[in-house]
């Protein structure tokens, strides 16, 4: 019998991207008979969604232990009791297949200690793309942006490597074992998609669904939802929904815009709701991308970190998107971590009132579509 091992990080849109996600990938393993073994890493703040892990169809192997594989963590004591505990999992497993979520790089660096190299990286940003690499581990691991962490003089002492090899952020990645969710042509060169001319009654061009969670920083989210308010005063014919993935963001959307007509939920199917929007704000994250593109609705990007910056500007590039983020930061995105998106209301409502580059932007999005893997 065929045992897996999937390690993932505790959020939903991690696990499923809609139907065609890593949840799924999942499943199919065990229609094939697989014993399929589950691993959550915790996130770094309490604040956001948590699996219902037993809803779950997997053997939870931390159910009673929290566990700290996530890059989100600085590195500390117990993201090393962590990796330890990880470690004697695969040395007694026997696995014949291993899964990492992209985030969850302390367990990818458990990998190459426990020198397991027939591991998946799953979700990964792209295929060629990074600002830092990191050749401590030949050419398995791609650690795409520099991150501050107090802790580096640690890391490298456990590992015994040298200092400059901790400046990594938590993005996992194997060049021959990864598993992409986007069209291929997305991690590719190409800049051009086919542009057919499409009619459509440009009078019903009018819903917004603004999406935001845990991953997207608390100022940005009262920025947007200043926004959505002078949004909705100004353009009153725009229908608005809005999804909100934390019980605080969630409160504070409702004491926000409570006196406006303006839909406020918490997540809810992903098909009802992307298929109901033409256009989507998100924070241009796999599954931000993954859903427009399934669902045919433009992305508006606020990009914060890592393969969300990359996602944005792959968005602009092919016309199937928008990015409202205002630094310059295709020159050196990165150098923004930590800081607060800055837009405006005005740059939206401009968005939402160019008819016309819609239809040319839903034709690139149509073409690209065609792409996703079936």
């Amino acid at each position: 019998m065929k045992k897996v091992l999937a390690i993932v990080y505790d959020s939903p849109a991690h696990l499923d991207f809609g139907g065609d996600g890593y949840f799924d990938l999942l499943k199919k393993e065990l229609s094939c008979g697989s014993v399929v073994d589950l691993i959550v890493s915790e996130k770094p703040t309490d604040r956001g969604n948590v699996l219902k892990k037993e809803e779950l169809p997997f053997n939870f192997l931390n159910s009673m232990k929290k566990v700290y594989l996530s890059g989100n963590y600085k590195f500390s004591n117990k993201v090393v009791e962590s990796i330890q505990w990880l470690n004697e999992i695969i040395s007694i497993g026997h696995y014949d297949e291993i899964y990492i979520d992209r985030i969850c790089s302390y367990a990818q660096v458990s990998m190459e200690i426990s020198n397991v190299s027939t591991y998946h990286a799953v979700g990964t940003a792209g295929i060629h793309w990074g600002y830092k690499k990191s050749f401590a581990f030949g050419k398995k691991i791609l650690l795409p942006c520099k991150k501050k962490n107090n802790d580096l003089a640690m890391a490298s002492s456990y590992f015994n490597l040298p200092l400059r090899e901790f400046n990594f952020s938590h993005w996992v990645y194997s060049r021959k074992n990864a598993i992409h969710f986007l069209p291929e042509i997305w991690y590719e060169s190409q800049n051009k998609l086919p542009n057919n001319c499409i009619t459509n009654n440009l009078d019903n061009i009018k819903n917004l669904l603004v999406t935001y969670g845990n991953s997207m920083p608390a100022v940005t989210v009262k920025q947007l939802i200043a926004a959505v308010r002078k949004i909705k005063l100004v353009n009153p014919n725009i229908e608005i929904k809005i999804l909100t993935g934390t019980e605080e963001f969630h409160n504070l959307t409702l004491a926000s815009l409570n006196n406006l007509e303006v839909t406020i939920e918490k997540w809810g199917s992903y098909s009802e709701e992307f298929t109901w929007a033409h256009y989507v704000i998100g924070h241009g994250g796999t599954s931000h991308i993954f859903n427009c593109i399934k669902y045919q609705a433009l992305p508006i990007c606020i990009p914060a970190i890592a393969d969300q910056f990359y996602n944005a500007q792959r968005a602009v590039t092919l016309n199937i998107g928008y990015s409202i983020f205002m630094y310059k930061w295709w020159r050196k995105p990165f150098n923004f971590i930590g800081k607060t998106s800055i837009f405006s209301a005005q740059a939206i409502n401009d968005i939402l009132n160019n008819k016309g580059q819609y239809l040319s932007k839903i034709s690139a999005l149509k073409a690209l579509s065609a792409n996703l893997k079936k």
